[in-house]
């Protein structure tokens, strides 16, 4: 299955410098370096779950190492300087072509500053979000977003509705050809000597986009209502009964917001009576969210935006004892699971 790739190109008349490149990859604190790779990056947003790779050119890999090892150097008063630069060789002439067989000169091909790959199994949002990082990087260090790694002079470059219904149509081959072929599973190499079987799960739109909006917005919400003691927890993506769920954290008895998902996973405390003292646990389990949704609805604030959401504030006694009897899934009987096969579409894709 062949990669999806948006590329950062530079303009005719040169874009920005990489450390202007690199102070917008590292912007909102989404990108961090590869540990094994230093030419490649990874984006994570962890309120959305969204991920993608960068590739980056070596001029943005060298600027970025430079700034590591200077913050190394200030962090230790005792490093070495760094080593002087060699001086170049001028031979006073043009050392940008090389001679060809035929005598003839071809000029180096440039690399693209950035190129970001990213996955077809995922779900739409994934892509509006690579394709929104790509649009403000590129207006920030004057670069132009295409799907072509070179276009012929005056070429349009490719618009952002073009980028988006290509991997549309390559996300849908990519589905169809998964199900025909493989029964909808896929193997995820997680390093050289080890991979797991994944089942490709399907979301519906609604729920997908109900996932993003408020993954979205969760920070917005957290200045809103954390200063009145609201908790607005994360979205997390767990595998649950062989397929993947969507859950979000509540302790009963705090102020919180709780957004439509799967499943809620609930942390209440129990006192635990001794021989000597009694102390309090945390007793940890899994509920169905339309469950606790239906206890609280009636004594919280509905919201419809960014997605269905219940704030709940206070809890009358008789609502705590319902809260307090509700029987607890054992936490075993979920893992934690990215969102990578998972897709969203309008019904099941037919093996």
């Amino acid at each position: 299955m062949n990669p999806f790739e948006i590329y950062l190109l530079r303009p005719p008349e040169g874009g920005a410098p990489a450390d202007t490149i690199l102070d917008a990859l590292l912007g909102d604190g989404r990108v961090a370096l590869a540990a094994d790779d230093p030419s490649r990056a990874h984006y994570r947003n962890p309120d959305t779950g969204a991920f993608f790779s960068l590739l980056l050119a070596s001029e943005v890999t060298e600027a970025w190492e430079a700034r590591l090892a200077a913050a190394r150097r200030a962090a230790d008063e005792d490093a070495p300087p760094p080593p002087e630069p060699e001086e170049d060789y001028d031979g006073g002439e043009d050392e940008d072509f090389e001679a060809d067989e035929d005598g003839g000169a071809e000029p180096d091909v440039e690399q693209a500053p950035v190129i970001i790959t990213l996955p077809l199994l995922v779900m739409e949002f994934f892509m509006r979000e690579a394709l929104a990082f790509a649009e403000a990087l590129a207006r920030t260090a004057d670069l132009a977003v295409d799907l072509h790694a070179g276009t012929e002079d005056g070429a349009q470059a490719s618009s952002p509705a073009e980028i988006a219904a290509t991997w549309l149509g390559a996300r849908d081959e990519a589905v169809a050809e998964l199900a025909e072929k493989n029964g909808g599973a896929f193997d995820l190499k997680l390093h050289a000597h080890h991979s797991v079987r994944i089942q490709l799960c399907v979301w519906s739109p609604a729920k997908a986009a109900a996932w993003w909006k408020y993954g979205s917005a969760r920070r917005a919400l957290a200045a809103e209502l954390g200063p009145r003691g609201v908790v607005v927890p994360a979205l997390s993506a767990v595998r649950h009964e062989g397929t993947v769920k969507s859950l979000c954290e509540w302790r009963p008895g705090t102020p919180c917001v709780l957004p439509r998902t799967d499943l809620v996973l609930v942390r209440r405390e129990r006192e635990r009576k001794g021989l000597f003292r009694t102390r309090k646990i945390v007793q940890e389990g899994l509920v169905p969210n339309e469950q606790i949704w239906k206890i609280l609805a009636a004594h919280s604030e509905l919201r419809a935006e960014p997605a269905d959401l219940l704030v709940h504030r206070s809890t009358p006694p008789p609502i705590a004892a319902r809260l307090e009897a509700m029987a607890l899934e054992p936490l075993e009987h979920a893992r934690n699971a990215l969102l990578l096969g998972v897709v969203d579409l309008g019904s099941e894709p037919r093996a």
